[in-house]
């Protein structure tokens, strides 16, 4: 089963980070170093041009700094890497890295002198201008650049959970499917071959659009709906005239994505726990509508009452698991039961899915 990466939209000091926080190579972290340097360098340039003004600009110097700078922090950047330093350590580098390629931009002025006049005492003053302008900048971004770090890799760390959580909870409910229906076809091979037949070739069709919808996160409700449908097909054959079925869905709706296979673990649980358990079964509906933004889902079964505490419960603990971890507080799962009218499952989901 393939990964599934459910995080919320990243941000832009997120991206900006990336290349540090998921390992990737020297040339992706230089280049995040080269778009800083030279985004600040047009925030910053024309600020300090129009205050010390642009006939005694040094654009020698500028220049050299411009190019040195950056070349000094990717240096750092690397031996730091190579040390394996991480969060305030790394920006701790970077910082340093910083400071010695302005310190060579000076450096190299005083050794080739492109312009006349470039004597260390000037070179040292105008350094020190610098770094009055740029130190708490520096220091600044230290401190926010450490912090941001920290909670970009608790948003990433936090990811991976939520990723390997989600992929655990759906684990544990396809099994489930599997044993239902060869139990099924177990049943039917000995006492009807000819009707066996048709629900091997059920089955087939079935298991194959499953292993489609399994490997991502979402599937269009038309395909969740043909699940569905095969699905009761085979059970129907199993229980005859005990069960019988309804499937509503405007077809408007059918290209919404749903959870993969949640209505067939919620008509799974219908059928194990309510229709299988009463003597003379009873019916499955299948819902789907439009409520505000979001969509609706509902299956509701007559047959035994619902056990909050029975075993039922695992599959729709796991179906909410999904919900939160997908849409958070933007989903909505609820149950109520009636003597009457049966058990009723309806769930919401509104919104984006987190990371969509």
């Amino acid at each position: 089963m393939s990964s599934v990466k459910l995080v919320r939209r990243r941000t832009a000091i997120e991206w900006l980070m990336e290349p540090w926080l998921s390992g990737a190579g020297a040339a992706a972290r230089a280049g995040r170093v080269c778009a800083v340097a030279l985004v600040l360098t047009l925030v910053i340039l024309p600020g300090m041009i129009a205050y010390f003004g642009a006939d005694d600009w040094w654009w020698d110097s500028t220049i050299a700094i411009c190019v040195l700078t950056p070349v000094g922090i990717i240096l750092f950047d690397n031996v730091a890497e190579l040390f394996g330093l991480r969060g305030l350590w790394r920006v701790g580098a970077l910082s340093g890295g910083f400071l010695v390629g302005n310190i060579a931009g000076y450096f190299a002025i005083y050794v080739f002198r492109p312009l006349p006049g470039r004597t260390a005492d000037l070179l040292m003053a105008d350094f020190q201008r610098n770094i009055t302008i740029l130190g708490p900048i520096l220091a600044l971004v230290v401190v926010v650049g450490a912090s941001l770090w920290y909670r970009a890799e608790a948003y990433r760390l936090e990811s991976v959970a939520t990723a390997a959580s989600f992929n655990v909870l759906k684990g544990q409910m396809q099994p489930h499917f599997l044993f239902n229906a060869l139990n099924a076809l177990k049943e039917l091979i000995a006492d009807d071959p000819a009707t066996a037949r048709v629900v091997t070739q059920r089955l087939a069709d079935l298991y194959r659009m499953i292993l489609k919808v399994s490997t991502e996160a979402t599937t269009p409700l038309a395909d969740e709906l043909s699940i569905v449908e095969h699905y009761l097909e085979i059970e129907r054959v199993r229980y005859g005239e005990r069960l019988s079925y309804s499937i509503e869905a405007p077809d408007d709706l059918k290209a919404d994505h749903v959870p993969s296979l949640v209505l067939q673990t919620l008509v799974e649980n219908a059928i194990k726990h309510g229709i299988s358990k009463a003597r003379a079964g009873g019916k499955v509906w299948v819902r789907a509508s439009r409520s505000g933004g979001g969509l609706e889902l509902e299956v509701s079964n007559t047959g035994a009452p619902f056990e909050p505490n029975g075993a039922g419960g695992t599959g729709l603990a796991n179906t909410r698991a999904r919900l939160e971890l997908m849409y958070g507080a933007a989903s909505e799962l609820t149950i109520s039961a009636d003597a009457t009218l049966g058990t009723r499952v309806r769930l919401v989901v509104s919104g984006s899915r987190v990371g969509a």
